[in-house]
């Protein structure tokens, strides 16, 4: 089916944001140092597709605590989620973060699964 935009999180989207967020901040190659706070989630969409592919934007703050940047980051993400298959993961080559960063669609992560 075609994607279908969500204006408010159910307790399921949410999980699916905070486990994105979860992925993001632990992944090979994540910043280490100050970590970030998840703000809020924007742009979130759900298509189902042999399970459900979910679309959002994570906007993050450096926690305020170890600096003094309150600059905002954002992250386009993507989650595909097969709960029969005890599946869920983030589309690495789809993720897009802007700033510091440093994911970009050249890097490969190992596919686990």
């Amino acid at each position: 089916g075609a994607p279908t935009q969500v204006d408010s999180l159910d307790a399921d989207q949410q999980e699916i944001a905070d486990f994105a967020f979860s992925q993001l901040s632990t992944r090979p190659g994540a910043p280490v140092g100050c970590t970030k706070n998840l703000l809020r989630v924007e742009n979130f969409s759900q298509q189902v597709v042999q399970g459900s592919l979910f679309k959002f934007d994570l906007v993050m703050q450096h926690d305020s605590a170890c600096t003094n940047d309150n600059t905002q980051s954002k992250c386009s993400m993507v989650v595909w989620d097969k709960p029969w298959e005890n599946y869920r993961e983030v589309q690495w080559d789809q993720v897009n973060c802007g700033e510091d960063d440093n994911t970009t669609q050249e890097e490969s992560f190992p596919v686990v699964g």
